[in-house]
């Protein structure tokens, strides 16, 4: 049975300062590298999900209409945001202990 990542403390503090302060990118980057040296591969796409989120939002406040190259980008980062989070999502709910009905993975 896989873990619940909010039972480890270390990943317990990098997830409650993440909840703390949802826009801070630095916190939620440092979770997905913790993902990535402690977890399994599950954990591992958890990452690149987070850090296509954090990408996106580095981005997307720099999009104007003649920002063409960058829309590109864009379109390929929600791609895999959505492929990520409809293959992905309800699992990484549960793992964080999370209920589905009233969280939204964003």
């Amino acid at each position: 049975m896989r873990r619940n990542l909010t039972t480890d403390a270390n990943s317990a503090a990098l997830f409650c300062a993440i909840v703390a302060d949802p826009s801070d990118t630095f916190a939620r980057l440092v979770y997905a590298d913790w993902l990535d040296e402690h977890g399994d591969d599950a954990d591992r796409l958890h990452a690149e999900f987070i850090r296509v989120q954090c990408e996106l939002a580095k981005i997307i406040p720099t999009l104007t209409e003649w920002s063409y190259d960058l829309s590109a980008q864009v379109d390929a980062l929600r791609r895999r945001e959505r492929e990520l989070l409809e293959a992905h999502g309800k699992k990484w709910l549960q793992d964080m202990g999370l209920p589905e009905g009233e969280c939204a993975v964003q």
